[in-house]
């Protein structure tokens, strides 16, 4: 992991000393923060449905394979978000998407900084993603690797240009599903610059069939809204949920995280 920052990068902004970014001004609506990994998660700005939330890394990597890989306290930090999101927004399911950069454009932009989409789905948007990339995959300009365990996702994705897709189920207690995880490589980019803002944005909209390239997605015609407002009623009670599991998981009490599932250990 990298403590850089970029020129022109409203993440790299709200990720140093509290100070707000750009037009997105995301840190007026953060969510929960761990000065001690430099993690944060953030209510998006524009949001595909609410309880559409970003984890963002302090640093300007490019990967958050590279954020996270070799810090056993920001994986923590990572399952304890995880288990907060399920508790927070009940019944709806977790969906992680990122698109890993890998350094394939100009560095200068939030797209091109280490962050996770968080997304009220259940498994509703893979379908959607195999059929965008299916003819890339055809051609042998993308190769879809299933994870075994999400620790996989470590320095050998550092550098690479990726779409991660993760979808964990709705409930977090032991009973429920365990997550399943997804890597697509890309030696190619993907359909849309906004990519993992569109697919999201046509399940919810009723377009899914819709081809990518005619979808123009622009944040500003996006942001703020009702949707914002109804994600950050839950902040206060997401915020709790994350103390209270990582307070759990530096506990010495045995079978301190019996309770829930690990993000790290998927089935």
């Amino acid at each position: 992991m990298t403590n850089a920052r970029a020129e022109n990068c409203d993440f790299c902004e709200i990720g140093h000393d509290g100070l707000v970014g750009g037009d997105p001004g995301l840190a007026a609506r953060q969510f929960h923060g761990d000065p001690g990994t430099e993690l944060g998660v953030y209510a998006d700005i524009a949001p595909v449905k609410a309880g559409h939330l970003l984890l963002i890394a302090s640093g300007h990597d490019l990967t958050m394979a590279a954020a996270l890989a070799g810090s056993e306290e920001r994986w923590r930090y990572v399952d304890a978000v995880r288990e907060a999101y399920l508790r927070t927004f009940p019944g709806d399911g977790l969906t992680i998407l990122e698109h890993g950069s890998g350094g394939m454009g100009h560095r200068h932009d939030c797209i091109e900084h280490a962050h996770w989409h968080l997304l009220p789905f259940e498994c509703e948007l893979k379908e959607i993603i195999d059929d965008d990339l299916r003819p890339a995959m055809a051609a042998g300009h993308v190769r879809k690797s299933r994870l075994s365990d999400m620790r996989a996702l470590d320095d050998r994705y550092c550098e690479r240009n990726y779409l991660l897709y993760l979808d964990h189920g709705k409930d977090p207690a032991p009973a429920s599903p365990p997550a399943r995880v997804w890597v697509y490589s890309l030696e190619t980019s993907l359909p849309y610059q906004q990519y993992t803002r569109s697919v999201g944005y046509r399940y919810t909209a009723g377009v899914k069939g819709s081809p990518v390239s005619t979808l123009d997605w622009d944040w500003a015609l996006h942001a703020g809204g009702e949707l914002v407002q109804r994600t950050m009623t839950r902040q206060h009670e997401f915020a709790g949920h994350v103390d209270a599991a990582l307070e759990r998981t530096v506990s010495d009490a045995p079978g301190a995280m019996a309770d829930t599932p690990s993000i790290l250990a998927i089935a």
